[in-house]
């Protein structure tokens, strides 16, 4: 959370001469799932506290007039590891991620962003 927050405090004072300043885009995780490995053989059953981590970064951004994203509120972990995602769960958080990148870019989505089934 500190890193982030520095990030976007470096960049704002930083200077971009003949060039507009770079927008942000902060993407939280999703949150880990227990699984029958990965993530509970690095943490056992003391999952992180995936509210909190959200909560920070929710904070940093509004803090900073940066925009976020929670991936969570798109997509989930493999059930395999709990932490990585799928190929589909990537397609869905790609989908929905296209919109938000899109307004930052000030660019249209081709079909209008619609996600293709």
């Amino acid at each position: 959370i500190h890193k982030a927050r520095a990030l976007v405090g470096e960049q704002r004072v930083m200077r971009y001469p003949d060039l507009q300043m770079p927008q942000f885009l902060i993407i939280t995780p999703p949150a880990m799932i227990a699984a029958d490995a990965g993530i509970r053989d690095y943490f056992g059953d003391d999952i992180p506290a995936q509210d909190e981590l959200k909560s920070a970064y929710s904070n940093v951004a509004e803090l900073a007039g940066v925009t976020i994203f929670h991936a969570g509120d798109h997509c989930q972990p493999s059930a395999l590891d709990g932490v990585h995602l799928s190929a589909d769960e990537t397609a869905k958080l790609g989908w929905a991620l296209a919109p938000t990148v899109a307004n930052i870019l000030n660019i249209d989505l081709p079909n209008g962003g619609a996600s293709h089934g």
